[in-house]
Formats: C-alpha cells, sequence, structure tokens
C-alpha cells in the first residue's frame, strides 16, 4: 500500500526588517508544507473490525539500509514483516514503512504517517509501539526522542543515537538490544546513550548479547517475550 503524506515542515525562526537602501540579512518564518508518497505493509488481526468500540495496539517498524528502495516487499526480509508473510499471527496492527533509496528515517514524514494511520485504522493511541533494526535502530530512537509523549514502549535494535537524547526519553519505557560484537554498528555507539537514559532514571532493558553479531533481531523478533512486554506497557498520560 502507498499513501501520499502533507509534512508541515517549519522554516527559519523571527524576522527582521531590512534597512533602507543596505543589503540586510533576513530572517523569515514559513509554514510549508510538502507531499511525500510513502510505501508500507499493513497487517491487521485476525480479529480486527471496522466498526464497534474496540480498539488495536499497533507497532511500528523500521527496517535497516538494506531494505531501501521502491519495492515494499523488500520489507518482507527481516522482522515481523518476515514473520507475517511465513503465516505467523499477530495481536497488533503492524504497520512496516519502506524508506526509499539514500535517504534515512525522518521523524517528520514518520509522524504524518502514523496520523494519517490513526484517521483510516482502529488505532488504541495509548497502545503505539516502536521498534527497528540498524538504521530503522537509529530511526526508532530519533522518532521517539521528536515525539516522546506519543509511543507506549520502543525497542530499538543494533541502533544508535546522541547520548544527548537522553533527556527527552526518560519517560518511555525501552528495551534495547545490541551484540557486542557487531561489526556495522558498534555497540559504543549506543552505551553512551543507555547510560544517559540509566543517569535519567528511565525505564531502559538493555540486552548485550555476547558475541553478537549484526543480526541479533532475528532472535528478537521470533521470541513472544518483545511482543508480550509491548503489550505490558500503556501510554502515560
Amino acid at each position: 500500500m502507498s499513501v501520499l503524506l502533507s509534512v508541515l515542515i517549519v522554516l527559519n525562526s523571527g524576522a527582521t526588517l531590512p534597512q533602507a537602501s543596505a543589503l540586510t540579512p533576513v530572517k523569515s518564518s514559513y509554514r510549508v508544507m510538502k507531499q511525500v508518497e510513502m510505501q508500507y505493509l499493513v497487517y491487521l488481526p485476525e480479529d480486527y473490525a471496522t466498526t464497534g468500540r474496540k480498539r488495536y495496539p499497533l507497532i511500528l517498524f523500521l527496517h535497516g539500509s538494506g531494505e531501501r528502495g521502491h519495492d515494499v516487499d523488500k520489507v518482507k526480509t527481516h522482522g515481523p514483516p518476515k514473520l507475517i508473510s511465513a503465516g505467523q499471527k499477530f495481536p497488533f496492527i503492524v504497520v512496516s514503512p519502506q524508506c526509499p533509496d539514500g535517504q534515512f528515517w525522518d521523524p517528520d514524514i514518520l509522524t504524518a504517517l502514523l496520523n494519517d494511520l490513526e484517521k483510516h485504522y482502529r488505532v488504541d493511541k495509548d497502545r503505539e509501539y516502536l521498534t527497528g533494526l540498524s538504521m530503522g535502530g537509529r530511526g526508532t530512537w530519533e522518532l521517539a526522542s521528536a515525539t516522546p509523549s506519543r509511543f507506549a514502549a520502543i525497542a530499538p535494535i543494533c541502533g544508535w543515537f546522541d547520548a544527548t537524547a537522553a533527556p527527552k526519553l526518560k519517560n518511555v519505557p525501552i528495551w534495547a538490544t545490541h551484540g557486542d560484537a557487531d561489526p556495522a554498528v558498534n555497540i559504543a555507539w549506543e552505551t553512551p546513550l543507555i547510560d544517559a537514559l540509566k543517569t535519567e532514571g528511565a525505564d531502559v532493558k538493555y540486552t548485550i548479547v555476547p558475541g553478537g553479531l549484526h543480526d541479533v533481531w532475528t532472535d528478537v523478533y521470533a521470541s513472544p517475550a518483545i511482543y508480550d512486554w509491548f503489550l505490558a506497557h500503556k501510554r502515560k498520560r
């Protein structure tokens, strides 16, 4: 499925008036509407109903750099969409967008996608969960730090992000996983953020896989533990 998203971007801030007969630097504030087309895979639980009062938890899954492009079937290579394509059932709405070639996950675009999903599907807004691997692990950290009040819990896998994000994330339940022998995303890129989160008193669980290489996600997503952990959390109001 693909959807056209309208993303509002605010450029610059403040304003100064130029002086007469002079070259004066001017700052202005603009609200720019950008249209973006995004492809995604969507899975609905077996008991999904379009009527009634029931709302359903949602998992947003962000893939890694190898699945970027314009063939959305590539997103089935790893994670929940791989399991779903093999026949596994979930009690969640599972949405797996595809990032275009040469780009990285954009929090503004992903936020627009979530807003659109809430309009068209029966999403329980108190049970929106976020997870991703590698580039998607980084995207998980970044999106959650941009919208920390949105997610009930997040699970970045072999990701990385700046430790300065810790104060924004301190109230978000987190379960991060990383292999200590990861040759692609060194665990040292992520541990400063984990340490900063612990200093902030965050609810953070950090699973370090001894000898784990880059692909530690297969075991994580194959286990029911992560899904049970998600369902144990609701958004804090």
